[in-house]
């Protein structure tokens, strides 16, 4: 059974998510979808919580924030033109 994401980790995401906040490289891989650069970047505790780490990025977060390679930068520009009021300007210039 996969518990559920408290504490810090948590936190760290939600500010990703919520305000564009980056986190550190090993949340920054769990949100990459990149395992094996996860691993090498875990502790032992970390490690462990993997699993608890993408059940809470599936479950709760924007599907289009995390899961593949360049999610962590795009979603860190996307949040920063949300909050600067520039992504309505920025999609019409497009």
């Amino acid at each position: 059974m996969i518990g559920k994401l408290d504490g810090d980790l948590k936190e760290s995401i939600d500010a990703y998510v919520r305000d564009g906040r980056p986190t550190g490289g090993f949340l920054q891989a769990c949100i990459e979808n990149d395992l094996s650069e996860a691993v090498k970047r875990a502790d032992e505790n970390n490690l462990r919580r993997i699993p608890e780490i993408v059940s809470y990025l599936y479950n709760d977060c924007p599907s289009y924030c995390w899961g593949f390679k360049g999610a962590f930068e795009r979603w860190l520009e996307v949040r920063r033109l949300e909050l600067d009021g520039d992504l309505k300007e920025s999609i019409d210039a497009n």
